[in-house]
């Protein structure tokens, strides 16, 4: 009975063993698979542009593209890459994800909505610019240049990464890099307000008349579950 016991222990652990192994590999088979889709997408980009792009994810969307916005490479890049994992078309990726079952459903989320006045705004834009490049921000690109940044299509066009590659570049001089950063910024938040109004029309709290930022008490809160 002992020895039956000992060997039936030994199958199980060896049952273990190779599920954990399956795990692995399918694991690493998709990590395989998603470098070649983004190698694949990245030299696409690089030598055929958007258009090169917009061609390729058309091959999986006959019917369009829906609200895609195909003037923007960062979306048509995440698209094309999702479909291309998937086989699917951006319409069905959009559904499938959206009949996902949301994270931490049980819970009662609550949020607050905040604002500033646009004076403030600038204010803290263009000490937030003057901060960055006076911390390294030029050194920081320089090296990131070294190890391949502009390869990298979002990271390289990123607020202040952009206008630096420019400037690195002999684009821009030393002063138009601040003002051009402080432009992009300026319109990066002009985006990101029209995203929340539209998607979060509740009533916001304006921090700039606020005397202190922290003090949650002041916020209006609201409740979507």
């Amino acid at each position: 009975e002992e020895g039956i016991v000992a060997a039936h222990k030994f199958i199980q652990k060896l049952w273990t063993m190779n599920l954990n192994i399956q795990d692995q590999i399918k694991k690493n088979n998709s990590k395989d698979s998603s470098d070649k889709i983004t190698k694949f997408v990245s030299k696409l980009f690089k030598e055929q542009g958007l258009n090169g792009l917009i061609e390729e994810l058309e091959k999986y969307n006959p019917d369009g593209f829906g609200q895609l916005d195909t003037a923007n490479p960062v979306r048509v890049i995440k698209s094309l890459e999702r479909c291309l994992a998937t086989g699917n078309s951006i319409a069905e990726v959009n559904s499938k994800f959206q009949k996902k079952v949301p994270p931490f459903i049980d819970f009662k989320k609550k949020m607050a909505r905040v604002e500033r006045n646009n004076e403030d705004l600038e204010k803290r834009i263009k000490i937030r610019t003057s901060q960055m490049i006076k911390n390294g921000l030029v050194e920081e690109v320089e090296k990131l240049l070294d190890c391949g940044l502009e390869k990298n299509y979002p990271a390289a066009h990123a607020v202040g990464y952009r206008e630096t590659i420019s400037f690195l570049l002999g684009k821009l001089n030393r002063a138009e890099l601040e003002k051009q950063i402080r432009v992009s910024t300026r319109k990066l938040v002009s985006k990101q307000r029209k995203w929340f109004r539209k998607y979060y029309p509740y009533e916001c709290t304006n921090l700039s008349n606020q005397k202190i930022d922290s003090d949650s008490s002041v916020l209006k809160w609201f409740s979507e579950t």
